[in-house]
């Protein structure tokens, strides 16, 4: 019995020590919750945050992933087999509209000659691309391609207009030129886009070479261009010769134009000039050239086209020599001195002159004897290699 009670006794003790040893614990747990509950919280997010980094952190887009992935990605440039010269010239060429005839002005094309046009600068390496684009050298095209930049002079119906499909709806008329760019861009979706259409007075309403079909208003076919990746350009308003007037005429003749554009478009001003008949104005009048105003609306011109080559010619926006104002172009004709097919010819003989892509539009490859000829105020944003053109190594 004395054994039993003894046994009874320590059991009893064991629970009373285990009792008061479970008080305790109640009591520390009641006085500390609040810090245990933040302990906790904390353990579960250190927890969270670690098998978020072990497990996902290759599918972040965090900067050094990033920064793995470009250098991946950028593919080395193969300097002696693409030889890219991006300070080399961009032609810039003048289309006007559409002329059917057998004999016609050496500044209109027929719908063959233009479809001919367009398969040569094809299958001969040229891209199309943007005043926007020119202007930047942001130019984003294939490696070993050539940068090309079409203009459309006066506003034509057979440059561009729109006919109603068979559902009602407005598209572009296969029967004019910016038309069959487009058809020829559809069949060929790896040739560009871009292009410049000056216009003047009553754009794409009136034409004296080609009587093809037109509807739609100014607000439906600036729309279809711009939807299309075209940039509408100013020609002035009466076509006058700019070298004839005063400071007041030019800014009204060109006022005219970017008020009808600005009112049509979306409240986008013109950025882009046309000299009429290719002649600029008295040089102390070229101010009202660059920015003016006309009945309360803004304009800056950030660039204007010659009707001819003239000297740079087509030296590249990069270079020192290039004037934003006094842009060449070449007649899209063939058969006089120093139209396209002339210069398509002379490039073909001297590729080494003509701009030609590395295919990475961050970089500016460019042979090292263009050096002294680079503005470096206009490669800041980008990488600018120099390589030699008999090692094809780079050169610091």
């Amino acid at each position: 019995m004395r054994g039993i009670n003894t046994l009874t006794k320590n059991k009893k003790k064991h629970n009373d020590d285990f009792s008061n040893k479970g008080n305790k614990i109640n009591f520390f747990i009641k006085k500390n919750r609040y810090y245990l509950i933040i302990m906790i919280l904390v353990i579960g997010i250190i927890s969270v945050v670690t098998f978020n980094i072990k497990h996902f952190s290759k599918y972040t887009n965090t900067e050094s992933n990033i920064s793995s992935k470009n250098k991946v990605e950028n593919k080395s440039i193969d300097y002696k087999t693409i030889k890219p010269n991006e300070a080399g010239d961009v032609m810039v060429i003048m289309y006007h509209s559409i002329d059917n005839k057998a004999k016609h002005f050496p500044w209109h094309r027929n719908k063959k000659e233009f479809k001919e046009d367009l398969e040569y600068m094809y299958k001969n390496g040229y891209v199309l691309i943007s005043m926007k684009e020119y202007l930047s050298n942001d130019i984003n095209i294939p490696a070993g391609k050539t940068p090309i930049l079409l203009t459309f002079d006066d506003g034509l119906k057979s440059c561009f207009s729109l006919i109603k499909n068979k559902e009602g709806k407005l598209v572009v008329n296969n029967d004019t030129l910016i038309g069959i760019l487009e058809e020829f861009k559809s069949e060929h979706p790896d040739f560009g886009s871009g292009g410049v259409l000056y216009i003047t007075e009553n754009p794409f309403e009136y034409d004296a070479y080609y009587n093809n079909k037109t509807e739609g208003d100014y607000q439906d076919k600036f729309r279809v261009l711009t939807d299309l990746g075209y940039e509408i350009g100013n020609h002035t308003y009466h076509h006058y010769n700019m070298n004839n007037l005063n400071k007041n005429e030019i800014m009204e003749e060109i006022g005219k134009v970017n008020n009808l554009v600005y009112k049509n478009n979306n409240k986008i001003p013109t950025s882009y000039l046309a000299y009429p008949y290719g002649d600029k104005p008295k040089e102390e009048n070229l101010k009202a050239v660059k920015n003016g105003e006309y009945k309360g609306v803004k304009y800056k011109m950030q660039s204007a086209v010659l009707a001819a080559p003239e000297p740079p010619y087509f030296t590249n926006p990069i270079n020192k020599d290039f004037d934003p104002y006094y842009i060449s172009r070449a007649i899209a004709n063939s058969g006089q001195h120093m139209d396209m097919y002339w210069y398509f010819k002379y490039y073909k003989k001297h590729p080494e002159k003509k701009y030609i892509s590395d295919g990475d539009n961050t970089v500016l490859s460019i042979p090292a004897n263009y050096k002294k000829n680079v503005n470096s105020e206009k490669t800041k944003s980008f990488k600018t290699i120099f390589y030699d053109t008999k090692t094809y190594e780079t050169i610091e």
